[in-house]
């Protein structure tokens, strides 16, 4: 399916597809939420802002899950599985 989606992305209209990083999004959801408004040509962020906040605040406690490091096999089986979309995504692979 990624790869499909890698090759054809460029596609899509700019005006219609946007995509934000993880890490991005949790470190400034209000700033990243805008941008995205702002490339598609979404109207009226400033409507939305408000609730996004109060929701932001609502959730201030969540903390994120937690997992135990892969082990050997499971690390190489991720970095010979999702080569690809590491590259394309800028995500360094597990060593």
């Amino acid at each position: 399916m990624y790869s499909v989606f890698f090759e054809e992305r460029d596609l899509i209209p700019s005006d219609n597809f946007y995509e934000i990083g993880y890490e991005e999004l949790i470190a400034d959801p209000i700033q990243e939420l805008r941008s995205m408004y702002e490339s598609l040509n979404l109207p009226r962020f400033s409507d939305t802002e408000e609730n996004l906040r109060l929701y932001i605040d609502s959730i201030s406690s969540y903390k994120r899950n937690g997992f135990p490091p892969l082990t050997r096999e499971e690390t190489e089986l991720v970095a010979t599985q999702w080569n690809r979309s590491f590259a394309e995504w800028g995500y360094e692979l597990p060593e």
